[in-house]
């Protein structure tokens, strides 16, 4: 009874643990997911002190990188992918990005970002850029030929209508993505020999990029499934305990009235159980 009861009280826990955690990110594989959560400040009080490679903040609500800053978190050295893709950040912040200078891919897809210039610049290790589905109508030329190690760049569906001529020029850029954008000055741009185009076309719609949206969903509602069921688990096995133990009390109880009663008629008979070993006293 004593186990049943244990493994109630820990099965509880566990549901408890997994379902009503105050936290709005989840660490998980060297990523910390706060996705989805409608965030309008960074979680540093929960990040302070926790070491991932990936930092989610996708589809939530931020709107000034100005206000937000990962100067606090001890391990941001080591972040290496930056997710913001789906908020409402409408400018770039110099001194944010400058707090990360060791991340390769940045996802700033579907905001509401209109103009880059050198606020990137301080990222020297970044890899990939997407920025898909911005109203984004000015790039400066430096805003990429500052990022030395930038081998990819998605520029798809924004109302581009030019760009500069050598905005890629001494880049070690092997992927453009210029889908969906109508760019006047396209034949004049000077594109790298090694470079890959992806070629423009009629605007197509996008969607969250990694897919890091719908596995969120996916892993919070199996982990709300997963504690639902501990916790019915955990009642069942309470109330069968419970049982059990009642019935052994209301048992006990009875044998000690019915020890009492026995003791009592054999004294009225005045009758020992040495005297009369074959006696029912």
């Amino acid at each position: 009874m004593k186990a049943i009861l244990w493994i109630s009280v820990i099965t509880l826990s566990i549901s408890m643990g997994m379902t009503f955690s105050s936290e709005v990110c989840i660490l998980k594989r060297n990523t910390a997911n706060c996705r989805g959560e409608n965030l309008t400040y960074i979680p540093l009080k929960f990040l302070t002190d926790k070491q991932f490679e990936t930092l989610n903040l996708g589809a939530n609500n931020f709107t000034d990188l100005n206000k937000l800053r990962l100067t606090n978190l001890q391990y941001k050295g080591d972040i290496t992918r930056l997710l913001l893709d789906h908020n409402q950040i409408a400018s770039l912040s110099y001194e944010f990005f400058a707090d990360l200078p060791n991340v390769k891919l940045l996802d700033l897809s579907n905001n509401y970002i209109t103009s880059i210039g050198e606020e990137l610049c301080q990222m020297s290790n970044l890899e990939e850029l997407i920025l898909n589905g911005n109203p984004l109508k000015a790039i400066s030329e430096s805003a990429v030929r500052c990022l030395p190690k930038l081998l990819s760049i998605r520029l798809s569906n924004l109302p581009l209508n030019k760009l500069p001529e050598l905005i890629f020029k001494d880049t070690n850029l092997i992927h453009i993505d210029l889908n969906g954008t109508n760019i006047e000055n396209l034949n004049k741009i000077y594109f790298p020999k090694t470079v890959k185009v992806v070629p423009t076309q009629e605007p197509t719609v996008t969607t969250t990029e990694h897919g890091d949206y719908e596995d969120s969903q996916k892993t919070r509602n199996t982990s709300m499934y997963i504690a639902i069921g501990l916790l019915i688990v955990s009642s069942v096995l309470f109330a069968v305990a419970y049982v059990i133990y009642k019935r052994m009390y209301v048992r006990r109880i009875l044998q000690v009235v019915s020890f009492g009663s026995e003791k009592e008629r054999c004294s009225e008979l005045n009758v020992t159980f040495k005297q009369v070993p074959d006696s029912d006293c």
